[in-house]
This record gives structure tokens, C-alpha cells and sequence, in this order.
């Protein structure tokens, strides 16, 4: 899918782009200022009206639907951004003693030398480097320094086209995009996960400090959210609206270091996502087997709620309710939830991950009410077997 990003043009208040020469011959300067400038909204418009026609996704044309608001039903991403940057910007109007027949008996001259970029937001690099000319010409009634610059714009796109570049980038991408899912099923093989062995701890404090090294902010090119170490060699999990639709998936851990990461087995029906990073010898966390929580006790998450900045942000709380959506039964908690913390792990007093933080209820005169897909069925529906 391609999008539209810019049109940037570098140009000073004041710079001469071009002249009028009136009817008496005298000729005056046109300047950048006033009505001549560019900024129309209606660039991005007609970018999508001729990318359309060519034959290009676009976000334009996703298939809309009603009712379409929920975190799973997110649609896929552009994977390119098409910018274009003013190198050389020229106005040139004339007064015509020709009969013009209310056209306007100024003739007037445009032309635009864009620079084209197409960045890949799979790679975070320039795909694409293109130079192309617009010209329009057009007739008014007077020597405003209005030009016809949508019309050049134009010009200059349909040059960008013509030469098949973009069309060849697009037609030659084969890698899925990184959020791309599918239905979980039975007939899915079984990933073997060892469980590894934590030491005890005595306090809340004690669980938090030796969490912290497993738990991590998501990082995509369409927000954040959080994610959850479960073994040495980096199997993590994290919610699936996190990064379904998305280009490009990085890790970042409470040090800093950022790591990329795709997509081993996406649930988008229970919301969950199994994914690996690079390299081994994580430190991960203990996944909960069995039903032994009971309402009231004390359970942690670590995660990044509202900025990356704010990442390995602890919140705290009590199981407050075993709550029951859509056939499904979900850890209900009292703490401190935001739209960051989704795919973070719930964690009880034993340092075990008994849910993953998905969703909160959110309305009037309402707070602290967040709600957790149990790990047990985390582990079922991605057809994950813990050995120990």
C-alpha cells in the first residue's frame, strides 16, 4: 500500500520565483509570498485520485466498513510514504493582446521540479529516488502571481509514474508485512517452550526488580504497546492488536537496546501473538499453569502506558473479577491500565504470568478497570507446550 506524505518546499518569504510582464512591456518581479504560495490541502486529494486510477492501494480505498472501530479490525498500514520535495519552482505570466474570449488576457506558465522519495517503513530507508518536471500553463483575468500549481503538481506525479519505478518497487515486494495473521487453529504444530527455573521471592519488590529484564516496550510504525520474555532463545508474547497491520516490529528492553522482532503465530479471535527476537540467553519469566489465583490477590504489570519514554512502568493491583465476553473468560483487575500496557504480562505474587494485559473499560466516571486474556489459554490457542 502506498500513502502520501508531503509536499516541502524550502523556499523564503520574499524569493523571486519567477515575473509578470505587463501589457505596457515593464516587467515586475513575483515572489514567494501571498497567493502564489503552495500548502493546498487538496495535493494529497489528487495524489490519491491518480494513484488510484493507476492501479495502486492506496488508504483511500481499504475496504470501509460500519461499525469497524475495534482494536483487532485494524487495517493494514501503507508499507511506502511518498513525499515530494520543490527543487526548483518557476511562475511566468504575460499579458496577451490576443482575444481571449473571457478566459482572462494573462497567460500564465508554471513549473515545478520535484524530487520524489518513497520511504519503506518495513526498513526504515529510502526505496526510492526519483527527479521529474511539471509544467501547466493557464489563462486569468489579472497579474496576481496566481498559479495553477495543483496542475503542475500533476504533471510532475503522472512524470514520476510513467517512469515504473514505484510500480516495480511495489510489484517486487514479497515480504509479508510483519503483522500480517492468520487463524489460529489445531492442525498448527506445537511449539515446544521450556520452562525456566526462577528462584523465590519474598516480596512484590523482589518480583518487580527480576521481572523487569523480561518485560519490554513493542515498538512499531503504528504506536506501541508492551510484551513479555518466555524463554532463553526469545519467543515473546504480546497482544495481537499491537501490531496487526504494521511494517516493521522492534523490541525495546529497560537498557535501552532495541531488537527487531516479527510475527511466529498471530490469534487475532483471542488477541494474542507469539513473537521472537533475535539472539539468546534472555532472561524469561514463568508462565502460570492451573486456576490457583483467588479474587483479592495482588498482581503487577510492567509496561509502557501513553509514551515509550514512560516504558518498565510498574502498576500494581488486585484480581478483581473472573469476567466472562463473547464466550471468554478474562482476568479482571482494579490497576492502572492504558492503551501501552496492552500485551504486557499480569504477574501474581510468585513472579508467574498468569494473563496478558489487553484491553480496559473505558466511559464516564469510570477507572481502573483493566482486563487480561489467562495465560492458560494464551498458551492454548497458539498451540504453545510448556516442558519443564
Amino acid at each position: 500500500m502506498v500513502a502520501f506524505d508531503r509536499l516541502l518546499a524550502d523556499l523564503k518569504d520574499g524569493t523571486p520565483i519567477g515575473h509578470f510582464t505587463n501589457q505596457d512591456g515593464t516587467s515586475e518581479v513575483l515572489k514567494w509570498e501571498g497567493s502564489v504560495k503552495l500548502g493546498e490541502s487538496s495535493f494529497e486529494q489528487r495524489f490519491y485520485e491518480i494513484l488510484n486510477n493507476a492501479g495502486f492501494r492506496t488508504p483511500v480505498i481499504q475496504g470501509a466498513r460500519l461499525f469497524s472501530g475495534s482494536t483487532n479490525d485494524r487495517q493494514q498500514l501503507p508499507r511506502y510514504l511518498v513525499g515530494a520535495r520543490i527543487l526548483d519552482y518557476a511562475v511566468e505570466l504575460h499579458y496577451d493582446k490576443a482575444k481571449h474570449f473571457g478566459a482572462g488576457p494573462v497567460v500564465g506558465r508554471t513549473r515545478l521540479r520535484l524530487e520524489w522519495q518513497v520511504l519503506d517503513k518495513a526498513t526504515g530507508n529510502l526505496a526510492l529516488t526519483v527527479t521529474t518536471e511539471g509544467i501547466s500553463r493557464n489563462r486569468q483575468l489579472s497579474g496576481s502571481g496566481t498559479s495553477e500549481n495543483l496542475l503542475a503538481f500533476e504533471d510532475a506525479l503522472i512524470a514520476f509514474l510513467d517512469r515504473g519505478e514505484l510500480l516495480r518497487l511495489v510489484k517486487e515486494t514479497t515480504v509479508l508485512p510483519a503483522g500480517a495473521a492468520h487463524t489460529s487453529t489445531t492442525t498448527l504444530e506445537e511449539i515446544g517452550i521450556t520452562r525456566p527455573l526462577v528462584p523465590a521471592f519474598a516480596t512484590l519488590s523482589e518480583v518487580i526488580k527480576y521481572a523487569d529484564k523480561s518485560c519490554f516496550t513493542v515498538i512499531t510504525d503504528g504506536g506501541h504497546g508492551s510484551g513479555i520474555i518466555i524463554n532463553t532463545e526469545g519467543y515473546v508474547l504480546s497482544a495481537h492488536h499491537v501490531v496487526n497491520g504494521v511494517n516493521r516490529i522492534e523490541v525495546q528492553f529497560s537498557d535501552g537496546l532495541r531488537q527487531s522482532a516479527h510475527v511466529v503465530r498471530p490469534d487475532a479471535a483471542n488477541d494474542v501473538v507469539l513473537l521472537d527476537i533475535d539472539g539468546s540467553g534472555f532472561r524469561p519469566l514463568l508462565l502460570g499453569q492451573g486456576d490457583d489465583d483467588s479474587l483479592g490477590d495482588e498482581v503487577i504489570t510492567i509496561g509502557t502506558p501513553a509514551e515509550v519514554e514512560l516504558g518498565q512502568s510498574v502498576a500494581k493491583g488486585i484480581l478483581s473479577g473472573k469476567r466472562k465476553f463473547d464466550d471468554q473468560v478474562y482476568l479482571q483487575t482494579d490497576m492502572a491500565v492504558s492503551p501501552g500496557n496492552s500485551g504486557g504480562p499480569l504477574i501474581n505474587a510468585k513472579g508467574e504470568v498468569i494473563g496478558i494485559v489487553q484491553r480496559k473499560l473505558v466511559g464516564e466516571g469510570v477507572e481502573g478497570i483493566g482486563f487480561a486474556i489467562p495465560i492458560e489459554r494464551a498458551v492454548e490457542v497458539l498451540r504453545l507446550k510448556l516442558k519443564d
